[in-house]
């Protein structure tokens, strides 16, 4: 299946809608790591706790109510970071109506994707309302495991993962088209449900990723399951590129012979 038109429109920029071990050195105008978490601007407006169902379309994470987040890239776009905001009061009259550049200096969680580690990226936040310190979100033994390193040589502890709660077969890290009916489930360390995944179906035969979050979280929690959430995602859609493209890179080899790529 062809990748999902809604991803495609949002990697152009004018088409709305749409540090720890393992970082890499980031240019003066890229680090951002030196300064401390910085507290939200009055023009943020928090967001309703009744709000617990989350769509993600193009490059915004939307309610019913409309648009709430902005990531900085579509799934299917691989970089070294990936970065989650949370929209200005002033930008969400704008989504779908003008391009709202991703404004790096409003982050609220950065993803990074240390070289030569499959399956696991590092995340950390940039607001006072974030969990300090790192969190590494890794895929192994048929789930995703969420383990919080809150300061510099402090022990990690697993605080979060995420497991298939219905459908046939193993969990995958790869993302599995077709498989709306399939849901996952976050838990935390106790083994309470924080969220539930999935994918559905949309008219032009894409999917949507949906999150239902579980009622009572405050706003760290469910920002930091959000920000998970689009992390997972974005690993998974990478996942899948990979090995489409490693397929027919294989294709290519059995046709045409050896010699051709070596």
């Amino acid at each position: 299946m062809s990748d999902l038109p809604s991803y495609a429109e949002a990697s152009n920029a004018n088409t709305p809608y749409a540090p720890p071990r393992g970082y890499p050195p980031q240019s003066p105008e890229e680090d951002s790591s030196a300064n401390p978490p910085a507290e939200d601007p009055p023009a943020y407006t928090l967001l309703d706790a009744t709000q617990t169902t989350f769509s993600l379309h193009g490059t915004f994470i939307h309610t019913p109510a409309g648009p709430a987040y902005q990531i900085s890239s579509p799934l299917d776009q691989r970089g070294v970071y990936f970065r989650v905001r949370r929209l200005r009061a002033k930008e969400v009259t704008q989504v779908g109506v003008s391009p709202v550049p991703f404004d790096k200096s409003a982050i609220l969680y950065e993803v990074n994707d240390p070289p030569l580690l499959d399956n696991e990226v590092h995340m950390r936040g940039f607001r006072r309302t974030c969990l300090p310190g790192v969190l590494h979100l890794k895929y192994t033994l048929g789930k995703w495991r969420v383990k919080h390193i809150p300061r510099a040589g402090a022990k990690g502890e697993e605080i979060l993962s995420l497991r298939k709660s219905s459908g046939l077969g193993a969990f995958s890290a790869k993302m599995r088209r077709g498989k709306e009916e399939e849901r996952a489930e976050w838990k935390d360390a106790a083994g309470k449900a924080v969220g539930t995944e999935w994918l559905t179906g949309d008219e032009e035969g894409g999917y949507v990723p949906m999150i239902e979050l579980e009622e009572g979280l405050d706003q760290t929690w469910r920002e930091v399951v959000l920000a998970l959430w689009a992390a997972r995602l974005w690993v998974a859609v990478g996942e899948e590129k990979t090995s489409k493209t490693g397929r027919r890179l294989a294709n290519v080899r059995r046709v045409a012979g050896p010699s051709v790529l070596n």
